[in-house]
C-alpha cells in the first residue's frame, strides 16, 4: 500500500495548494484502506479529475504527481481484483 502522502511530500516556495492535494488524498487513502468499496470510484474520479492551483509554499508538485500516478494505478488494480 502506498505510505500516506499528506505527511511526506515537501513544501516548496512553489508548488500545488497544499489544501487541495490534502483534500484528494485524504478520499484517495480512505478508498486504499478499505479495499474495493464504494469510495474507491470516487477516488478514481477526483485523481483524473484533479487539477491543483500553485502557490507559495505548497507541495513539490512532481511529488504529488508521482504518489497520484501510484495510486491510481492501486486504485484501478484493486478494483479489477
Amino acid at each position: 500500500m502506498l505510505e500516506d502522502g499528506v505527511d511526506t511530500f515537501e513544501v516548496v516556495l512553489r508548488g500545488y495548494d497544499r489544501h487541495a492535494v490534502d483534500q484528494v488524498v485524504i478520499t484517495v487513502q480512505a478508498a486504499l484502506r478499505n479495499g474495493a468499496g464504494p469510495l474507491v470510484p470516487e477516488a478514481i474520479r477526483q485523481l483524473t479529475e484533479a487539477r491543483f492551483t500553485v502557490r507559495l509554499r505548497g507541495y513539490n508538485k512532481r511529488q504529488v504527481d508521482d504518489y497520484l500516478i501510484k495510486a491510481e494505478a492501486e486504485l484501478r488494480k484493486g478494483q479489477s481484483a
